[in-house]
């Protein structure tokens, strides 16, 4: 248990090193959702660090009353 916790401080303590650099402000550019109620969805957005995320989903019949929502997208992160 005091290896797990010396990991997590140790973690705690350079994750800021490779993050961004403090004060950053990163915003939304861009954001759109959609639901059109009948299991269909689409949203996406973007930020301006060039964060982008983008999902579409749809009911699947699955040969008895209960279909499967299915769920489809991308994302991509610049570093």
């Amino acid at each position: 248990m005091k290896f797990l916790s010396a990991v997590i401080a140790l973690v705690c303590l350079v994750a800021p090193i490779f993050g961004k650099p403090v004060g950053e402000e990163i915003i939304i550019i861009r954001s759109e959702s959609e639901n059109n109620g009948d299991g269909t969805y689409r949203y996406l957005w973007e930020t301006s660090d060039g964060t982008q995320v983008e999902e579409s989903g749809y009911l699947k019949p699955n040969g008895n009353a209960n279909p499967i929502q299915v769920a489809e997208g991308s994302y991509q992160y610049l570093r």
